[in-house]
């Protein structure tokens, strides 16, 4: 049996060893939560995506979860979705095999008709009277892109790495999902690769501010940011600088901090929800935050604010984020929880209308014309936070009228 005096010495010792190891777990968790990084939100809301998967498709026993990601579930029509007609994937379709007026590849076609967001935004309506947009170029800020068997290596312009990385790949998966989303929206863009966030899923203000000068000096004319990091003046300058060039910028609202001593650490108050099922309104969140960035929630299939999404006066629009369809890296598909994936479908629905636009005012840009036309056309929640409300692409692409045959417009319904 251990004597007094050794037990308050091992104690001692224990407490030696601990304190610090307690201090920097705490440290870290209020690293993640003030914002440096977006790992931790990442994960999180793909557990539940992973659930989700369990019920939408089946996985091969033994599947493992790809990077403890989120599970990528086999595609063969089960998940919400007629299977595809047999063809290449990423080949265009062939004039007057469809009666899209886009020509639009197998990969993407796949992807909006396993997302459900795709149907409530009217993604494939508006294919129907959208008539020959212009290519644009989109900057995916994120953890970069995989290209192996995933449809997207014909789509990317070029890939940059500002982190050090295993490369300008994609370990986690979640920089595939956001740009498969947005290619599938947008048939009409291109992909600028930015790599700014480590194997690890972290990131910092100076990467990001950085590849949001570099995006908009390669003439990209959507940025999506489905990220959160700390505020800079840097990075506010960089959003500034990219919307005075013409780049629509687009962000996560970010998902509710939870409450403790990490967030009393970083000097934050600990909101009080105003009803069970509804987070209090967020505090900012950054670049979302910024005035020249337009901060994107996210809502689930019913229309409803989804649980891991942040509402606010600084938010703008609203669009899907829950389990949300899209590619996964080595050509295979899963599904992504969070105001990343809403962030994704809105810049899709930017690059779209980017490719449409005429500048009206003579500014000699059309951002402001495209986020007018997604803001002034959202169908509005009835809930305080969630600002002009849920995008709809079709209605955003018919109020540009440029190129839109209004007696090509789909009855209603169909």
């Amino acid at each position: 049996m251990l004597r007094m005096g050794q037990l308050a010495a091992l104690l001692a010792q224990a407490k030696r060893i601990l304190l610090p190891a307690g201090i920097a777990l705490r440290s870290i968790w209020s690293h993640c939560q003030t914002g440096r990084g977006f790992a931790i939100m990442v994960w999180a809301t793909c557990v539940l995506a992973a659930f989700h998967s369990a019920g939408q498709a089946s996985v091969p026993t033994g599947s493992p979860v790809t990077q403890g990601f989120f599970t990528p579930p086999v595609f063969d029509g089960t998940a919400g979705a007629p299977p595809l007609p047999a063809g290449q994937v990423g080949s265009p379709v062939s004039p007057g095999t469809s009666h899209d007026t886009l020509a639009v590849c197998d990969a993407d076609r796949e992807i909006v008709r396993g997302c459900w967001g795709a149907s409530l935004m009217q993604v494939t309506e508006a294919w129907h009277v959208t008539h020959s947009p212009d290519t644009v170029l989109v900057a995916v800020l994120d953890t970069g892109i995989d290209t192996d068997g995933t449809g997207l290596a014909a789509r990317i312009e070029d890939s940059v790495s500002l982190v050090h990385a295993s490369g300008i790949g994609d370990v986690l998966g979640h920089g595939t999902h956001v740009a498969g989303t947005i290619a599938a929206i947008a048939p009409n863009s291109r992909l600028l690769n930015v790599k700014v966030a480590d194997d690890h899923g972290f990131c910092e203000s100076r990467c990001v501010a950085e590849g949001i000068l570099l995006a908009a000096n390669r003439g990209a004319v959507v940025i999506n940011l489905s990220l959160e990091v700390d505020p800079s003046p840097e990075l506010e300058a960089a959003v500034a600088y990219a919307w005075e060039r013409g780049a629509v910028v687009v962000a996560a609202a970010g998902m509710p901090r939870s409450t403790g001593s990490a967030v009393r650490h970083a000097g934050e108050t600990s909101p009080v929800p105003d009803s069970p099922c509804r987070p209090a309104l967020s505090p900012p969140v950054y670049p979302a935050f910024y005035e020249s960035v337009i901060a994107v929630t996210g809502v689930s299939e019913s229309g409803d604010l989804a649980p891991v999404s942040n509402r606010a006066p600084w938010v703008d629009v609203a669009a899907p984020g829950v389990c949300t369809f899209s590619a996964t890296p080595g050509g295979g598909h899963g599904y992504l929880t969070g105001t990343s994936t809403a962030a994704a479908h809105v810049s899709g629905l930017a690059a779209l209308l980017c490719g449409l636009a005429e500048d009206r005012n003579g500014n000699g840009m059309v951002n402001d014309e495209v986020r007018f036309a997604m803001e002034s056309t959202a169908i509005p929640m009835d809930l305080e936070g969630t600002g002009s409300g849920i995008v709809n692409v079709l209605a955003a692409v018919t109020s540009l009228s440029r190129q839109v045959d209004p007696l090509s417009l789909p009855p209603p319904g169909e």
